[in-house]
């Protein structure tokens, strides 16, 4: 079996006992670094390894390393410890030998681009390892999401607030919110908003994700931009919101909104379980990931630089009558 063959059957799984990986973050930390570089890991290596976490119900650590690494480092790996692997893209000469486990993706000009399998350790199974202490920006969940949102506003989104549902129309680059007073408190809010805003990164000025239809027309389609943005979401809290903040660890999705996107993600298991590369669930994470620093970028953006660019004034919502015209995502919270 490949390693990605092995990665989505590990997703599947997950997905079906009802603990996707990006979820975990409540209980599991989801953005994991390298102990010897502090350099964090992305994408699809935060999935992996936060659903090694989820599954050993470790979740001390957010830290890993190599067995060298350790060594080189003066430690050694406890008695009974378990590796998780990780993968990393890179181009060889097409000469060279790869190793157990590697997979060659691809072949040209004497050169090949082989997907590389690394086993790393916790820290929690290291012996002696003190955890370093992760610096995060001193923002507050509100603040960033005002920021994103100022942001998308200098990009040429317009924010409408008014009416029953929250939705995003990427013909007109439009962002619909209800009042403040139909959420039952800031944390469903700054989650909705958020979420939205992980949409918004799809229009063609930003990210392009929603091709020449500008929207997406079938279950499938939907059930993938949603996963994305779901994912996304789940990056950008772990990396941005402080812990013990005004909402805890920022705007995660909660129970209601997880039941929402029961039928989004039933088919996007479909997708996965018909796939025959085993390349949908490094597509999703990759977009994940461009998203979240789209968005991470803007909300660590100076305020006085958004409000020098921002000229995009909150207009009262029209009537629904008046907005039926436009074929909306139809993507809910």
């Amino acid at each position: 079996m490949s390693i990605r063959e092995e990665i989505t059957r590990q997703l599947i799984e997950a997905i079906e006992a009802g603990t996707p990986p990006w979820r975990q973050g409540w209980s599991v930390p989801l953005l994991h670094r390298n102990a010897q570089t502090g350099k964090s890991y992305s994408g699809i290596n935060n999935l992996l390894l936060a659903g090694a976490l989820a599954k050993s119900g470790n979740c001390a650590i957010d830290e890993w390393m190599t067995f060298k690494q350790a060594k080189a480092a003066g430690h050694s790996i406890k008695k009974g410890a378990k590796a998780s692997h990780i993968v990393r893209m890179v181009e060889v000469d097409r000469s060279e030998k790869t190793g157990d486990g590697d997979e060659v993706l691809a072949e040209e000009r004497g050169k090949k681009l082989v997907m590389k399998t690394y086993a790393v350790f916790n820290g929690q199974g290291v012996e002696g390892w003190q955890p370093t202490e992760r610096v995060r920006p001193s923002i507050q969940p509100s603040e960033a999401v005002d920021a994103i949102v100022a942001g998308l506003k200098a990009d040429g989104m317009i924010v409408l607030h008014g009416g029953s549902a929250a939705s995003y129309s990427p013909r007109i680059d439009t962002l619909r919110m209800p009042d403040r007073e139909a959420f039952a408190d800031a944390l469903s809010l700054h989650a909705t908003m958020l979420h939205k805003c992980g949409h918004a990164t799809g229009h063609s000025s930003r990210l392009a994700r929603f091709g020449k239809s500008l929207g997406l027309d079938s279950l499938a389609e939907r059930a993938k931009e949603e996963i994305r943005v779901e994912m996304a979401a789940s990056f950008l809290c772990a990396e941005l919101f402080p812990p013990g903040g005004e909402v805890g660890n920022g705007p995660n999705m909660g129970q209601r909104e997880i039941a929402n996107h029961a039928a989004y993600l039933d088919s996007w298991l479909q997708v996965l379980k018909s796939s025959t590369t085993h390349n949908e669930v490094f597509r999703a994470a990759a977009d994940a990931q461009k998203i979240a620093d789209y968005l991470k970028g803007m909300a660590l953006k100076p305020q006085a630089a958004l409000d020098d660019e921002s000229k995009a004034v909150e207009t009262p919502a029209q009537p629904e009558q008046e907005a039926r015209p436009v074929r909306r995502m139809g993507m809910r919270p």
